[in-house]
């Protein structure tokens, strides 16, 4: 009896840990709206560093994040920082499962 609850109470707990965070999202240049290619998107961290993998959006502006976190009970938020050269870089936070979303970035002037 004490061996099933204990399989139980780690059972629960591993399902529990983890968790798929998945953010997809086109980034687009806030005054003219087209869609920004080559843009370097990182996971930001909650202490303020960064990620230093990175990785970019395609010629339609388009990236996919996907990441395993742990989290019990709820996915943390995905924090990431948009960065290209000519544009104010962007901090965004989305919830855990994000789809369709939009970035903007603003031309330096």
């Amino acid at each position: 009896m004490l061996r099933g609850v204990s399989m139980l109470v780690v059972t629960a707990l591993l399902a529990g840990c983890d968790c798929m965070r998945t953010v997809s999202a086109t980034v687009l240049d806030q005054d003219t709206k087209a869609p920004l290619q080559q843009v370097e998107v990182r996971e930001r961290y909650g202490d303020g560093t960064y990620e230093e993998l990175t990785f970019t959006t395609n010629e339609s502006g388009l990236f996919v994040f996907r990441d395993n976190s742990g989290g019990l009970r709820k996915c943390p938020d995905v924090e990431l920082h948009f960065a290209k050269k000519g544009y104010v870089p962007v901090d965004r936070t989305f919830p855990s499962a994000t789809a369709g979303d939009t970035v903007f970035l603003k031309a330096q002037r």
